[in-house]
């Protein structure tokens, strides 16, 4: 009879202490996981410079770090150590990412700060914006082709050692 009653105690201890698993923690557990498999997946991906990609990936980590942040301290200390290293390579992410969209911004501003050489070429031997991409010569008329004529002989005598074969 003493060995039924701690049989059955034992039983119950051990059917308690596995029933009693704290959901707290498994959430806790879950949220980590995301965490790092999101970091992991952002890593994976092939980059795609834009502000628009930035802040979508960034939106989704910072939801997913405050999910984890919440139930950080009931994390044991492994789980602590992988959300952590997550962090740090988030960060890592988040640096190159920022600056190779200020390289972009900075060769976009460098684009549109430096002129095509061809319209400046047509400048130099037309007149200032008579001539764009399209090529039409309709300034010219029976008046004033005498003037674009010599301005543009003389402009092209002046810089012929400038030019290149294909200007």
């Amino acid at each position: 009879m003493q060995k039924n009653k701690l049989l059955i105690t034992a039983a119950i201890v051990i059917i308690g202490a596995t029933a009693c698993n704290n959901p707290k923690n498994d959430e806790a557990k879950q949220d980590a996981a995301s965490l790092n498999q999101y970091v992991d997946s952002v890593e994976n991906l092939k980059p795609i410079y834009t502000v628009e990609n930035w802040t979508s990936i960034d939106n989704g980590y910072q939801e997913r770090a405050m999910k984890a942040e919440k139930s950080l301290a009931t994390l044991e200390a492994e789980e602590k150590t992988k959300a952590e290293t997550s962090k740090t390579r988030y960060a890592a992410l988040k640096a190159n990412y920022e600056a190779k969209l200020k390289e972009k911004e900075a060769e976009t501003q460098l684009a549109a700060s430096t002129p095509d050489y061809r319209q400046v070429l047509r400048n130099r031997l037309f007149g200032e914006g008579k001539i764009g991409s399209d090529m039409k010569f309709g300034f010219v008329t029976a008046d004033n082709i005498h003037d674009v004529y010599k301005n543009f002989v003389n402009t092209v005598a002046d810089n012929k050692n400038d030019y290149t074969r294909e200007d």
